[in-house]
């Protein structure tokens, strides 16, 4: 899900001999997927395309954020896991490079599906989810590299003038979680939620 222009979606299907469907909800980004992979969808995480219990792994990369409504996603991935799969869902905390939002002044942002309440969130719909936390140092070489880094953020764009100039780099902290979902619970399975 959320697979981009596909190039983890390849390294997987590279690394571990798995066939791969790559989707991301951008139609541009599953045109540059192509390129990389043969099975490749437009889809929307709150409504997937495909049959029930259809895979047994599904990779959820730094987007669950982005979910509007982050109760169906869950429900309807864990919909098309197999009864023995495994979601993979990566994310940021609530202070993922808060070295960058207090430079300009911005309140950090906090995304809906995080660190500190994916698991909360994964429980309502698997049996067992387990979780890996983790920091890195991110260095931003000057202020252009951080002004388009800001950028390129969906819900902060529009704070990229606010980034200041600057001599030399910014070091700033990643605060991220890998979750690990396994049984799609019974009440998705039996379509009570």
């Amino acid at each position: 899900m959320g697979a981009g222009w596909g190039e983890l979606a390849e390294r997987i299907g590279v690394s571990i001999g798995a066939r791969v469907t790559a989707t991301d909800l951008s139609l541009r980004m599953t045109q540059l997927a192509r390129g990389r992979l043969g099975s490749v969808a437009v889809a929307d995480a709150q409504a997937l395309p495909f049959p029930e219990r259809s895979f047994d792994v599904v990779v959820a990369n730094a987007m669950l954020y982005h979910v509007p409504d982050l109760t169906a996603g869950l429900s309807d991935l864990a919909r098309v896991l197999r009864q023995s799969g495994h979601l993979v869902a990566t994310t940021v905390g609530r202070n993922h490079l808060a070295e960058v939002w207090e430079l300009i002044g911005a309140p950090p942002p906090s995304p809906p599906f995080r660190r500190e309440n994916g698991l909360e969130m994964l429980d309502q719909f698997f049996e067992r989810v387990t979780v890996r936390t983790g920091r890195a140092v991110v260095t931003f070489p000057n202020c252009d590299e951080t002004r388009t880094y800001v950028a390129s953020t969906l819900t902060r764009a529009s704070y990229d003038a606010r980034v200041p100039a600057f001599d030399g780099p910014l070091i700033a902290h990643s605060d991220f979680a890998v979750f690990v979902a396994a049984e799609p619970s019974r009440l998705v399975k039996s379509g009570e939620l």
